[in-house]
C-alpha cells in the first residue's frame, strides 16, 4: 500500500552503503539477514518499514494527513574470534562494536550525497520515539551474533494521488532511480511512475473516483461517470445536438423580475 515507505528503503540503502563498517552489505528488507551475516562474514544492516499510521479523510487512503512510518533497521556483527590479540569488535568487543556501526548509520542519514540526501530530507519531516534494543542471537552451533534493532517514527510527506503528475519529490525520486547505475531501480523508476500517474486499467474518472473515494452514486451525480454503470472506460461524448437560440426560453426568478 506505502509508496512512501517503498521509497524510504530504497532511499535509506543508498545514503548507507559504502559509508559504514558494513559496506556494500545493507539489505532492503531481507527475509533471512542472518543468512547474509553467515554467509558473507562482515557487518550486515537490514532495513524495514513497520507500522504506518496517519488521519484518513472519508475514504482517501492513499492521501493519509498527518502520517507517520516507523523505519527499523538491524544491524548485525558476525559471530568472531575472541583469541585475537588486538581490539575484537565481533565477539569482546560487540558493544562498542555495534555503537560504531549504529552511530555511522545515523551520520549517513544526516550528512549523504546528493541526490539522496535532499530526497530523505524532503520524505522524512522529523522524528518520533526513538528505540534501540540489543539482541544476542545463538545459533544451533554455539556461535552468538550480537545485533542491534533501531525503530523511530518518521513523519512523512503523504501518499501520492491516483492518476496525478508526479509532485517535486516524486518527479526527483523517479530521476535518481533512472540516473543509478543500478538496472533493477530502472525498472522500479517505471513501476513508482506507472502505480501514481497512470494507474493500470483505470478510466480517466475512475481515477478521480479513486483519489477523491466517491461513491457510484456521487460520481455518476456530479456527472463524471457514464449515464449507463454498465458502461466501461470513458464516458461517450455527446455529438449531432444543435440548438436554436430561437427556440430558448429565458426564465426569470421572481425574486429579480421587476414589479
Amino acid at each position: 500500500m506505502s509508496l512512501v515507505g517503498a521509497a524510504m528503503r530504497i532511499i535509506f540503502t543508498k545514503l548507507v552503503r559504502g559509508r559504514t563498517m558494513a559496506g556494500q552489505a545493507v539489505l532492503n528488507a531481507p527475509v533471512e539477514p542472518l543468512v547474509e551475516v553467515l554467509r558473507q562474514q562482515v557487518p550486515v544492516i537490514s532495513v524495514y518499514t513497520g507500522v504506518h499510521k496517519g488521519d484518513v479523510t472519508g475514504r482517501e487512503l492513499t492521501s493519509l494527513n498527518n502520517g507517520s512510518i516507523e523505519l527499523v533497521y538491524q544491524a548485525y556483527l558476525p559471530a568472531g574470534d575472541d583469541t585475537a590479540e588486538d581490539l575484537n569488535l565481533q565477539r569482546a568487543g560487540a558493544a562498542l562494536g555495534i555503537d560504531l556501526l549504529v552511530r555511522q548509520i545515523s551520520v549517513a542519514l544526516s550528512t549523504g550525497s546528493k541526490p539522496w540526501i535532499d530526497l530523505w530530507k524532503f520524505l522524512v519531516a522529523g522524528y518520533g520515539d526513538f528505540d534501540s534494543r540489543p539482541i544476542l542471537i545463538e545459533l544451533e552451533t554455539g556461535l552468538r551474533v550480537p545485533c542491534r534493532e533501531v525503530s523511530m517514527a518518521c513523519r512523512t510527506i503523504p501518499e501520492p494521488g491516483i492518476g496525478i503528475a508526479l509532485n517535486p519529490f516524486w518527479a526527483g525520486f523517479d530521476a535518481a532511480l533512472r540516473a543509478d547505475p543500478d538496472p533493477g531501480l530502472n525498472v522500479l523508476a517505471d513501476m513508482f511512475r506507472d502505480l501514481i500517474v497512470e494507474p493500470t486499467g483505470l478510466a480517466t474518472w475512475e481515477q478521480v473516483q479513486a483519489a477523491a473515494g466517491l461513491s457510484d452514486a456521487a460520481i455518476q451525480a456530479i456527472g463524471l461517470a457514464p449515464v449507463d454503470p454498465t458502461e466501461e472506460g470513458e464516458p461517450a461524448e455527446l455529438s449531432g445536438i444543435e440548438i436554436n437560440p430561437a427556440d430558448l426560453t429565458v426564465v426569470v426568478p421572481p425574486t429579480l423580475s421587476g414589479s
